[in-house]
C-alpha cells in the first residue's frame, strides 16, 4: 500500500486539470507507480484498453483483468467508509466516469441493528461530500443519488414513511467538478418503495448545477413544484408515482431551451404508495413495520385519477423548443380519448420517437390507434412495449404501424399474490 500523502495526490490531479493530455496522464500514472500506489497501474491499464494497446504481455487487458484491478484499487481510491455504499459504474483512463451513491446503511450497521431508524439525508450528504473530495472523482461525468426507505411503519403513512433525503446532498454538489453533466435522483427502474421518496427541489438544484445536460428524477411530487431553469439541459426524465396537473404545469413553465428528450411517467400503471399491508391475513407488528421489498408485488396495480386527457392535451399544446424530438409518456392510461390527444396535437409532427410503453393500451382501443396511424407513421420508432395487447391485436398494430414495437405485452389479469395484500392509495 502506498504511503503517498493524499494532499500530494490531489495536487498532482489538480495539475492534470491544466494539462489534460494523454502524456500528462501517463506521467501522473508513472509517478503513482513509482510510489507503489495501485491507482497508477489502473490508469495505465485502462488508458491502454481504451486505445487498444497491448499492455499485458503482447495484448490489451481483458475486461475481467480490468475489473480485478479496479476492485483491488478501490480501498485506496475511495476509503473504507465508502466501500459498499458507492458503486463505481464506469471508468475512463483511471478516473471515475459514472458512480452511484447510496444512502442505505452499510452492511455492518444493518447487521448490528436491522430495524433501527436511519438518517438517509445525513448519510447521503456525507457520502456525496466524501466522493467529490476524492481525486479519483475529479473527472466525474455522471452521478446517481439513490435513496430508498428500508422499512415502513404500517399505520403511519403520512410523514414517517416518506423520505426527503435531498436538500443537504444538493448543497454538497457545489463541490462537483465541471465535468459533471448528468445527475439522477433514484437508481434504475422505480420500485414500489420509490413512491415514498419525495422529489428534489429542482430550483435549488439549478442554482447549484445550472449546466446539467441530463437529469433523471423518480419518486413522488409533493405540492406545487417550484419554477426551474436549465439552459443546457438536453434530456429530462420525470418518473412520478402519480403525476398531477400541477406537475405538468411546472414542466411547461420550466425554461429548457435546449431540450431534446422528455420522458414522463403519468402514473396510470406504475408504482404506488399504500396505507396498509396485510401478509397472510395478519398485519405486521406496527412497532417494527415491514421491509420495503414487501411492497414490490403491488407495483403496477395503481391508476391515476388526478390526470385526465384534457390535462395532457394542454401539456402537449405548450410551446416546446424545436429541439424536442423524443417524448415519453410512460405508464399512461391509453384509452381512445388519450390516444386521440397524443396523436392529434401539433407536437406529434415534430417528434422522431414516441414512447408509450408500460401503459394500459388494450385490444378495444386498437381500432382507434389504427385510425390514427397516418399521424404516427412518420415516427422512427413508436414504443408500445409492456402494454396490455393480446397477440392478435398486437399483430394488427404491427401491420398497420411497422415502426411500432409491440413486444413484451403484459397480462391484463391480476396475479394471485394480489389477494394477499390490502392496498389503499393515498
Amino acid at each position: 500500500m502506498s504511503a503517498l500523502d493524499p494532499a500530494a495526490i490531489a495536487a498532482e490531479v489538480a495539475r492534470l486539470g491544466d494539462d489534460p493530455s494523454d502524456d500528462a496522464l501517463l506521467v501522473f500514472s508513472d509517478w503513482l507507480q513509482t510510489h507503489g500506489h495501485p491507482w497508477g497501474e489502473l490508469i495505465a491499464l485502462q488508458h491502454a484498453a481504451e486505445l487498444g494497446d497491448g499492455s499485458v504481455g503482447d495484448r490489451a487487458p481483458t475486461r475481467g483483468e480490468l475489473r480485478a484491478k479496479e476492485r483491488a484499487a478501490l480501498p485506496a481510491l475511495l476509503g473504507e467508509a465508502l466501500l459498499g455504499v458507492v458503486d463505481p459504474v464506469s471508468w475512463r483512463s483511471g478516473f471515475l466516469q459514472r458512480a452511484v451513491v447510496s444512502s442505505e446503511r452499510g452492511e455492518r450497521a444493518r447487521e448490528a441493528a436491522p430495524r433501527a431508524r436511519h438518517d438517509h439525508e445525513r448519510a447521503l450528504a456525507e457520502r456525496v461530500e466524501a466522493i467529490l473530495s476524492r481525486p479519483v472523482a475529479r473527472r466525474l461525468e455522471a452521478l446517481v443519488l439513490d435513496a430508498l426507505p428500508e422499512r415502513f411503519l404500517v399505520h403511519d403513512v403520512a410523514d414517517d414513511n416518506h423520505l426527503y433525503p435531498w436538500p443537504a446532498a444538493i448543497r454538497a454538489l457545489e463541490r462537483a467538478p465541471r465535468t459533471l453533466k448528468e445527475l439522477a435522483f433514484g437508481h434504475g427502474t422505480p420500485v414500489a418503495a420509490s413512491a415514498y421518496v419525495r422529489f428534489p427541489d429542482l430550483h435549488a438544484l439549478a442554482e447549484v448545477l445550472p449546466d446539467l445536460e441530463r437529469l433523471h428524477v423518480q419518486g413522488s411530487s409533493i405540492g406545487r413544484p417550484p419554477r426551474f431553469a436549465f439552459p443546457r439541459l438536453r434530456e429530462l426524465a420525470v418518473l412520478d408515482a402519480e403525476t398531477t396537473p400541477a406537475d405538468l404545469d411546472a414542466l411547461v413553465a420550466a425554461e429548457l431551451p435546449q431540450l431534446e428528450r422528455l420522458v414522463l411517467s403519468l402514473g396510470g400503471l406504475a408504482y404506488c404508495a399504500v396505507e396498509d399491508v396485510e401478509l397472510d391475513g395478519e398485519v405486521d407488528d406496527p412497532a417494527t413495520g415491514y421491509d420495503a421489498e414487501a411492497l414490490d408485488p403491488i407495483r403496477g396495480l395503481a391508476n391515476n385519477p388526478r390526470l385526465a386527457p384534457r390535462h395532457v392535451r394542454a401539456f402537449l399544446a405548450a410551446d416546446w423548443p424545436p429541439s424536442l424530438v423524443h417524448l415519453g409518456l410512460r405508464n399512461a392510461e391509453l384509452g381512445e380519448e388519450m390516444l386521440r390527444v397524443v396523436a392529434g396535437g401539433r407536437l406529434i409532427g415534430s417528434l422522431r420517437t414516441l414512447d408509450l410503453s408500460d401503459g394500459t393500451l388494450r385490444d378495444d382501443a386498437v381500432a382507434t390507434l389504427v385510425q390514427l396511424a397516418p399521424r404516427l407513421r412518420h415516427l422512427e420508432r413508436l414504443d408500445l412495449r409492456g402494454n396490455l395487447l393480446g397477440p392478435e391485436a398486437a399483430q394488427v398494430v404491427a401491420t398497420q404501424l411497422p415502426n411500432a414495437d409491440v413486444a413484451a405485452q403484459r397480462d391484463d389479469s391480476l396475479p394471485a399474490y394480489v389477494y394477499r395484500y390490502v392496498a389503499v392509495m393515498e
